[in-house]
């Protein structure tokens, strides 16, 4: 929770975040081609982020609360899942991205859409080799200094810690009423421990993360500040039988914010099984069939309530996954969620991934159809065009989600609503993906893809203002949302040559279509702090060991207010960064040099929140494999 976002009412703000080296992101595809999966050496999840036209990364200032917004659903209605559990504050219902630290050997990401908004999952990996070690020290504009180390150890037991130190005077120069000033109070200091070990052939499993976060608040009163501890412990067992398998998570989470001295603190008490069917795979051809079970009880305390508070959450979750055919996979997903003993609508998603053309079908328009050519600089494709049919499958999704009111929705005093509804949105997907190639065996790949998308959210919680002057939690409207999104990727591999190419761009018209508010102004409007208009490209050449990074953002003006009469202007930045990898037998090294804001471009993400301005970073790092 940010106690400076509980002040302004549940507000939902926006800063693109600075300084983020965009690193080489491996992306695989799992059993959907559709699905996203990133491993080995991502620098941090903004990093990801910011390379997606569909996110917004939303923040007051360079260091301050950070949050996501996916296809102009807001911050509260996405989440952040580490090892399978839900770590958005029950506070607020968001997450803060600024206290996830930088990403290291041991973690991957991976998303799905079971959301109003969508889900991001962070998990930590098992070392594979004998020993590893990982350093970094990056120092950037505005006296940043941001220091990690990771420790790996596979011996009997695998065990890896991860410690992480960031701190800057953030007194990054901005441009306001055309005078150049510099942010005061702006300072910041993380600290960062994540340690986890694992025995019995990972069967058994123990995870600690530790954050301690002090921040100063500027645009605020003269001196605030806030401070932010969050510790985390999971313990992870699994059971398995030739019928049944068992992986089930004990945790507990203790979060506690200080701001300008008050004092706030929850604890939450969580456990998950998730129930493998191993026979009903082998009798049914299930590709995946299994039970998710979980409940979480919230302990609450903070000077805003009337008294502790706490919130019990049940929730049973069935996955199904089955392949019809030859061409087409079935996935099913359902979830019922009490809350406090409400019982709600349930969720549920169906999702078909089809192929267009198998080669063997395709084969059959050979006569029909004509040869075709495309070449790009000495890699030439020159195949009949049947065969790329087989390269050609789409995916069709339908969904309904809902989510619950947070804690300070129902029990912010003095008037917390306890009888809100929770939001429900029904949404409806296509994509279309042509892929050529496959980079991790043939060092050539071709990809474009696009998506249409449309969402109707109902019961939209909002804070209105009262008689007295107070604010109010109420379900006054519902949404819709609708847009799409077009990528293209292409990467090739030739001699020591490598050379890549990605761009997207996202058109997300979303606007307040029905209302219970009289004269209500910002029916039919533009959501605030929604970009109809958001496009990347990330180009990037290697040779050998030396690599060039070029990165490329545009995006649209944002409304400010609710009627759409006040807005920040549209921006286009660009990003560049250099590297250079040396290897020496077990140890490799990495320079980055990078340039944010290369033009020193004057902008705003927020009103009045003036961005930085041109700003630098030198970062070195140390990989060192002691292989088994």
């Amino acid at each position: 929770m940010s106690i400076e976002s509980a002040y302004a009412c549940n507000s939902d703000t926006l800063k693109l975040l600075e300084g983020n080296t965009i690193e080489e992101i491996e992306i695989k595809e799992i059993s959907d081609p559709f699905s996203e999966y990133y491993s080995q050496r991502i620098e941090s999840l903004n990093a990801i982020l910011l390379r997606q036209s569909s996110v917004n990364i939303k923040s007051y200032y360079n260091g301050g609360l950070a949050t996501l917004s996916y296809r102009g659903t807001n911050a509260q209605q996405s989440q952040i899942y580490w090892n399978g559990l839900n770590i958005n504050s029950p506070f607020l219902g968001l997450y803060d991205l600024n206290m996830l630290p930088n990403f290291q050997e041991s973690a991957s990401y991976s998303v799905d859409d079971f959301a109003i908004g969508r889900n991001y999952r962070l998990n930590d990996k098992a070392i594979s080799s004998k020993k590893q070690v990982t350093l970094k020290f990056e120092v950037a504009s505005f006296g940043a200094v941001n220091q990690s180390v990771m420790i790996g150890l596979n011996n009997r037991v695998n065990q890896s810690l991860k410690l992480t130190f960031r701190k800057a005077d953030n007194n990054y120069s901005f441009v306001s009423n055309s005078e150049t000033k510099k942010l005061q109070n702006g300072a910041y200091d993380f600290k960062d421990i994540n340690y986890s070990v694992s025995g019995l052939s990972n069967k058994i499993s123990f995870k600690c993360w530790i954050q301690d976060y002090y921040r100063e608040v500027p645009f605020a009163t003269p001196g605030a500040y806030q401070k932010d501890m969050n510790i985390r412990n999971v313990l992870n067992y699994n059971i398995s039988t030739d019928h049944l398998s068992f992986n089930n998570s004990l945790a507990f989470f203790r979060e506690t914010i200080e701001y300008n001295n008050d004092f706030s603190w929850l604890n939450a008490y969580l456990f998950k099984t998730e129930i493998n069917l191993k026979s009903a795979l082998k009798s049914f051809n299930f590709e995946e069939l299994s039970i998710i079970p979980s409940y979480r009880v919230n302990q609450a305390h903070t000077p805003y309530y009337i008294k502790q508070r706490f919130q019990y959450i049940g929730t049973l979750e069935l996955k199904a996954e089955k392949n019809i055919g030859v061409n087409n996979k079935l996935s099913i997903r359902i979830k019922e969620q009490v809350n406090n003993l409400k019982f709600y609508l349930p969720e549920w998603q169906f999702k078909l991934n089809s192929f267009l053309f198998k080669k063997n079908k395709a084969q059959y328009l050979s006569h029909y159809l004509p040869e075709w050519q495309f070449k790009l600089n000495s890699f030439l494709f020159k195949k009949n065009k049947a065969q790329y049919l087989s390269h050609f499958s789409y995916n069709l999704v339908s969904a309904h989600n809902i989510r619950i009111p947070t804690l300070n929705d129902m029990f912010w005093q003095p008037l917390g609503n306890p009888d809100l509804l929770p939001e429900s949105a029904f949404s409806n997907e296509i994509n279309l993906l042509y892929q050529y190639g496959d980079f991790r065996r043939t060092n050539k790949l071709f990809k474009l893809s696009g998506a249409i998308f449309h969402k109707r959210i109902n019961n939209y919680i909002q804070w209105r203002p009262q008689f007295g002057g107070h604010w109010q939690p109420e379900n006054v409207k519902s949404v819709g949302i609708f847009g799409f999104e077009p990528k293209f990727e292409f990467k090739i591999l030739k001699s020591d040559f490598q050379f890549e190419l990605n761009t997207s761009t996202s058109f997300t018209n979303a606007q307040n279509i029905v209302s219970d508010i009289p004269n209500d102004k910002s029916l039919n409007k533009q959501l605030i702090y929604v970009p109809r208009w958001k496009s990347n490209l990330n180009y990037s050449i290697m040779f050998k060991d030396t690599k060039l990074n070029f990165f490329y953002l545009k995006q649209s003006h944002q409304y400010t207010n609710t009627s759409n009469t006040m807005q920040t202007d549209g921006f286009s930045l660009i990003n560049l960064s250099a590297e250079q990898k040396i290897h020496l037998d077990e140890l490799d090294i990495d320079f980055v040099f990078s340039i944010n804001n290369l033009f020193n471009k004057q902008y705003e993400l927020y009103a009045n929140r003036p961005s930085p301005l041109r700003n630098y970073a030198f970062t070195l790092k140390f990989y060192f494999n002691e292989k088994n």
